[in-house]
C-alpha cells in the first residue's frame, strides 16, 4: 500500500511546502511594512496579489532543490536532526541563489526586512510542518497504520539483528511480513518456505520491499535471489556479511566497475567542510582569548605564586594522523617525573591547592587555544592523549585508533557525556567515533554550549579545592 500511494503522498508534500513558502512571504509583507507601518509602497506589497507570479516561481525552485537535496525521500529510519540539518543546508542554499537573482536583476529597492523575515518564517514553518508529521506517523505506525512490509531471505545471525531492531523501533513502521530460509527458526517470525519456493513467496504476499539476510556460506543464492526479486519489481535491500564491521557513515565509491565501501569516511573528507570547521576554529579561538584574557592573566600569576616551576606545561600529545605535537596547559601541578605515563587522579597528591581550582574549573585548559590557532588542536574534536597511553590502547581497544582521523579538541562529545579524565576508555571511544561520524558545524555548536553551560565544570566528586 505504501509504495502505492508514496507518490501522491510527495506531490502533497510538495504542494504544502510550495503553500507555506508563499504564505510565508504573505506574511511578512503583512509584518514588516504594514505592521511595522515601513514603506508601504515599497515593490514587495505587488508580489503578494497583483504579481504573485514571482513568489510562485521561487517557491517552485525552492521545490526542485530540495527534491534534488533528497528531502522528498522517505525519512523513515533517519533521524529528526538529520531531517531538519539537511533542510537547513539546502534552504540555505536557495535564500543564496535567490539573493543572487536579486542582485542580477538590480532589485535594490526590494525590502530586506521582508526577505529576511520570510525566510526565517518560511525555515519554522516547514521544520515544522516535518516535525508534525513525524509526530503523527511515529503514533500511526505505533498503532499499526503506515507500515512498510518487508519480506526477509536468511534465517541466520543478520536476519536475527534485522528483526530484533524493527522490533526495538517500533517507529519507523517496519513489519516483516515473513521470511525464507533453509529452515524455520525461533525468533524470526512466520516462516514462508526454503529459498526455492521464493517466487512463489514474493506473488502472493506482494511486499514493499525485500531485505536479504544471507550468511556467507549461502553467498552462492545471492545471484538468483536478486534475479527473482527483480523479475517482480520489487525493491530490494541487502544486509552485507560484514554489517558489524560498517558504520553509520559508510560511503562507497566507484572506481569503473569496481564498488568500494570506505568504513570510516566522515564530512571531513571533503575540502568545503574541513575548511569551513578550520576558520570557525581560527574565529572562535581569537575570540576566546579575547574575552579570556584577564582571566588567563589572573590564572597566571596565581600559577607562578603557587609553588615554583613554570607557568605553562607542555606536554607531547598524539594529534590527527598520529602525528605528535606540544598541548599547553596552566601547570596545576608539583612538577614530576611521573606526568608523561600515569593517570591524574582527583586524589592525586602532585596536584597544588590553585591547580585544584583551575582545574575544578577548567581553567587550566585556556592555554590549549592557541594549538587552535597553531593547527594542532580544534576548538572540538577527540581529546588528544599521551604517546604512552596510545601505545597501551592501540591493541587493546577495538577502533581505538580511528580517532586520530580528526583533530584533537579541547572539548568533545565524550567529555561533555561526562566521560573526561579517568573514565572508561572503550565508552569515551565509542563517543568519540559517533561525534567523527556525525559531524556537523552544529554538532559543534551544540558541544560548545553544553561545554559552557555545565561541561566546563569537572565534576568528579573527590577532586579536592584545598590540599590537606
Amino acid at each position: 500500500m505504501i509504495k502505492r500511494n508514496q507518490r501522491t503522498i510527495n506531490w502533497i508534500n510538495r504542494l504544502i511546502d510550495w503553500g507555506i513558502i508563499y504564505l510565508s512571504y504573505g506574511w511578512a509583507v503583512w509584518f514588516w511594512i504594514f505592521y511595522l507601518d515601513h514603506e508601504r509602497n515599497n515593490i514587495a506589497v505587488h508580489y503578494v496579489f497583483e504579481n504573485p507570479w514571482p513568489v510562485l516561481l521561487a517557491g517552485f525552485m525552492i521545490m526542485l532543490v530540495f527534491q534534488y537535496g533528497g528531502l522528498y525521500d522517505s525519512f523513515r529510519s533517519r533521524r529528526l536532526v538529520q531531517e531538519l540539518l539537511q533542510l537547513l543546508k539546502y534552504f540555505t542554499l536557495c535564500l543564496a541563489l535567490i539573493v543572487g537573482l536579486f542582485f542580477l536583476m538590480k532589485l535594490e529597492d526590494f525590502s530586506r526586512g521582508v526577505m529576511v523575515s520570510a525566510a526565517l518564517c518560511a525555515y519554522v514553518l516547514l521544520a515544522a510542518k516535518r516535525v508534525g508529521v513525524r509526530a503523527v506517523l511515529r503514533l500511526a505506525r505505533r498503532t499499526g497504520y503506515n507500515q512498510k512490509h518487508v519480506l526477509l531471505v536468511g534465517s541466520g545471525r543478520l536476519a536475527q539483528k534485522y528483526v530484533d531492531s524493527i522490533r526495538e523501533n517500533p517507529q519507523f513502521g517496519f513489519h516483516c511480513a515473513g521470511y525464507v530460509g533453509q529452515r524455520g527458526e525461533k525468533g524470526l517470525g512466520r516462516y514462508l518456505g526454503g529459498y526455492d519456493s521464493l517466487q512463489t513467496v514474493l506473488e502472493q504476499n506482494d511486499p514493499d520491499e525485500v531485505i536479504i539476510a544471507l550468511e556467507q556460506y549461502e553467498m552462492e543464492l545471492m545471484n538468483s535471489v536478486i534475479g527473482c526479486c527483480e523479475e517482480q519489481g520489487i525493491r530490494v535491500s541487502i544486509i552485507p556479511i560484514y554489517n558489524d564491521y560498517l558504520p553509520g557513515s559508510a560511503t562507497v565509491d566507484t572506481l569503473g566497475r569496481v564498488r568500494l565501501i570506505s568504513l570510516r569516511s566522515n564530512s571531513q573528507d571533503l575540502t568545503l567542510y574541513r575548511v569551513l570547521k578550520r576558520v570557525f576554529d581560527i574565529l572562535f579561538a581569537l575570540a576566546a582569548l579575547l574575552l579570556t584574557s584577564p582571566v588567563m592573566l589572573a590564572v597566571a600569576i596565581g600559577v607562578r605564586l603557587s609553588g615554583p616551576g613554570p607557568i605553562l606545561f607542555r606536554q607531547t600529545r598524539v594529534g590527527k594522523d598520529r602525528k605528535l605535537f606540544t598541548m599547553y596547559k596552566f601547570r596545576s601541578m608539583v612538577q614530576n617525573e611521573g606526568a608523561d605515563s600515569t593517570w591524574t587522579r582527583a586524589t592525586d597528591s602532585r596536584i597544588t591547592p590553585f591547580g585544584a581550582l583551575i582545574r575544578k574549573l577548567s581553567l587550566d585548559e585556556l592555554p590549549q587555544f592557541f594549538n587552535v590557532l597553531r593547527g594542532e588542536m580544534s576548538v572540538v574534536g577527540p581529546r588528544p592523549e599521551l604517546p604512552f597511553f596510545v601505545e597501551k590502547y592501540r591493541k587493546e581497544i577495538p577502533l581505538y585508533m580511528v580517532k586520530h582521523q580528526m583533530k584533537p579538541g579541547i572539548t568533545g562529545w565524550a567529555q561533555v557525556n561526562g566521560y573526561r579524565g579517568d573514565t572508561s576508555i572503550e565508552k569515551r571511544i565509542r563517543y568519540d567515533l559517533w561525534y567523527i561520524e556525525n559531524w556537523s558545524l552544529f554538532l559543534d555548536i551544540k558541544i560548545i554550549l553544553l561545554t559552557v553551560f555545565g561541561g566546563m565544570v569537572n565534576k568528579e566528586k573527590n577532586l579536592r579545592l584545598m590540599r590537606k
